[in-house]
């Protein structure tokens, strides 16, 4: 340990040849501190593999996470050395920039879990892995694989999770996947597969998750009792009566396929999604099924939704079907517990799903544990692909809700790198910036949590704010709800977050805009700033509109847009100019005198904000003071 401590050279002072290494942080020993058993080395910069065939020489070594750093390869003293460790049970390299073909695991007799995703390898999957027979887990998904899928999985008999989507693997699935009955995960999405799903998939009882697979749909599925989520795209035939038996299915995903004939009775649990969209199928929509109209009893919209038009779904179930002369359904899509909510005029309504990105570079940025173990980046990527996820969008970016596997929900921000206004430098420039921003703390302003950099794109997570944006609110069903104490928690909690923001230790973080569209509520008294990132990569100059029609104002002006935004809040839309008490929102005002007074007191700070005289415009540390006071 203390020369691997020398040659990783660390700034951290816990580090040292003077101390218990188990004392050392990331480090963690046995009962007693007799061995080390762990190495927790991830997000700490490292590019230089030398130091890895030392790690190889604690034979108690049980746990290894190098997950996001940079290193670019994993040299042979290391597998070799590594694989005489009988007690290792993980190896984590995601989120690393390994190039080259995938290292042949000779030994490791007791590794349980293997982790390679989001890095650029290449070529063939083959015989490097067959003699892994105690793994659990494996994640290959992001890379560059391409040939067939690797044949010799089904040797793991205790393979639990099989990650390989977002590769350039080729041909059919093999039969021998079926040997893998402990198998409770399979995605395969993202790959050019071709062949018929394999009969003997039915053996897999105990999948919960199956991603993406192509060919006609055997009747076999119907076995798969524990199967929660099922996804297929390419297929073809009809969808087999057995789908009615699959009691634990909460979500199926058949659009954009060739599937014929009628459609069964559904399962009775579906709860998250059916989706049947772009298919061949012909007949009534079957009645028994809970949630669906029945055709015979379902007139036809006089005035369907046009392409590119908005719409605003306010229902909780809605089903859209559109029937061709030979009585072909072409689109039904039942959506349960998910909102469609406002989308401007020029998004698409199709709802088909775009390519898989080019990833170039993915990363986890938060420490929580909580989010590190909900995100995930496949299930993230597949819902950004999909117009119909589409939650809110911006001039600058698109908002897709991204429920993971785990249920939580998280926002996923698109920014398309092929608007003239964004300069990027570089996608490992960006990185780096998102590096720090990631590093912020404050309740009130929107930091990002993971992201994902495509070719053409990059994806920001984020925490889901509830309540949508500010604009929505106001302007909204709840304007005229949103009652007094809850505009002014919000003024406060802007308030604050701009605070932080100008205060931050490593420079002030100006943004583009202050508007009431980049503000967002996790509730109606939690406000968030977002578009933190903006700033470090739009250049104005180059955008094709003028800043004033994207914003609603001329770029950022502190503190003369917080006080614009104030104003907006207390003042009536139709203001007269004589006096101040006039031109209130009488809605809030005539709550009682306390109130009225506090909005004249806000009122009289975001006219002391927009003064002429910039000397006389206060500094945010004294609007947050004033608000706190009025």
């Amino acid at each position: 340990m203390i020369n691997l401590s020398k040659l990783l050279n660390f700034s951290d002072s816990s580090w040292n040849d003077t101390r218990d290494p188990c004392s050392w942080k990331g480090v963690a020993c046995s009962s007693g501190n007799s061995s080390v058993t762990s190495l927790f080395l991830s997000r700490l910069g490292l590019s230089n593999s030398n130091f890895l065939p030392d790690v190889c020489k604690i034979e108690t070594l049980q746990s290894l996470d190098l997950s996001n750093n940079r290193l670019s390869l994993i040299p042979d003293d290391f597998v070799n050395g590594c694989g005489r460790i009988d007690g290792l049970k993980l190896l984590n390299f995601s989120q690393n920039k390994l190039a080259g073909s995938l290292p042949t695991f000779n030994g490791f007799v007791g590794l349980e879990s293997l982790d390679l995703s989001f890095n650029s390898l290449s070529g063939n999957v083959s015989q490097q892995l067959d003699g892994l027979l105690a793994l659990k887990i494996l994640n290959l998904s992001f890379n560059k694989f391409s040939g067939p899928l690797p044949v010799n999985l089904g040797k793991s008999l205790l393979l639990e999770k099989l990650q390989l989507s977002m590769n350039q693997f080729q041909g059919a699935i093999p039969q021998d996947i079926a040997n893998c009955q402990n198998l409770n995960l399979l995605d395969l999405s993202g790959n050019v597969l071709d062949g018929s799903i394999p009969a003997r998939i039915g053996n897999l009882t105990k999948l919960k998750f199956l991603n993406d697979l192509t060919g006609s749909v055997p009747t076999v599925l119907g076995n798969l009792n524990a199967l929660q989520v099922l996804k297929l795209q390419h297929n073809r035939g009809p969808i087999p009566v057995t789908v009615n038996s699959m009691n634990s299915l909460l979500e199926l995903q058949l659009g954009q396929n060739k599937l014929n004939g009628t459609i069964p009775l559904m399962p009775v649990r579906l709860q998250i999604s059916l989706n049947l969209s772009s298919n061949l199928f012909q007949g009534a929509i079957p009645g028994g099924n809970a949630g669906l109209i029945n055709s015979s009893a379902t007139k036809t919209p006089q005035e369907p939704p046009k392409k590119g038009k908005s719409v605003a779904v306010t229902v909780v179930l809605a089903v859209v079907a559109a029937v061709l002369s030979a009585g072909v359904v072409s689109i039904i899509v039942v959506s349960l517990f998910r909102r469609f909510l406002k989308v401007n005029n020029q998004q698409s309504q199709s709802g088909e799903e775009l390519p898989p990105p080019q990833v170039i570079e993915g990363n986890l940025l938060t420490t929580n544990g909580i989010h590190r173990s909900n995100i995930d980046f496949t299930k993230a990527m597949e819902i950004a692909a999909n117009p119909l996820n589409i939650e809110l969008k911006t001039r600058f970016s698109t908002y897709y809700k991204a429920t993971m596997p785990s249920g939580a929900s998280y926002f996923v921000k698109k920014l398309n790198w092929s608007d003239k206004i964004f300069q990027l430098g570089s996608h490992h420039k960006f990185g780096q910036e998102l590096e720090v921003l990631g590093k912020l703390s404050n309740t009130n302003v929107m930091t990002p949590l993971a992201y994902v950099l495509s070719t053409d794109s990059a994806y920001l997570f984020y925490e889901y704010a509830e309540k949508g944006t500010l604009f929505d609110v106001l302007h909204g069903k709840l304007g005229d709800a949103l009652d007094w104490a809850s505009r002014y928690s919000i003024a406060v909690g802007v308030a604050q977050g701009l605070t932080f923001l100008h205060g931050c230790t490593s420079g002030p973080i100006l943004l583009l805009d202050l508007s009431s569209q980049n503000i967002l509520l996790k509730s109606l008294k939690e406000p968030v700033v977002g578009d933190i990132e903006l700033h470090k990569v739009i250049d104005p100059t180059k955008s094709t509109s003028s800043l004033s029609t994207i914003a609603g104002s001329v770029g950022y002006i502190p503190p003369v847009s917080e006080g614009t935004e104030l104003a907006k809040w207390v003042l009536s839309k139709s203001a007269q100019k004589d006096r101040r008490d006039h031109i209130l929102d009488s809605n809030i005002s005539r709550t009682s005198p306390a109130v009225r007074g506090q909005m004249l007191a806000v009122l009289k700070i975001a006219l002391s904000c927009v003064s002429v005289s910039t000397e006389a415009r206060p500094k945010m540390k004294s609007v947050l003071r004033m608000i706190l006071t009025a």
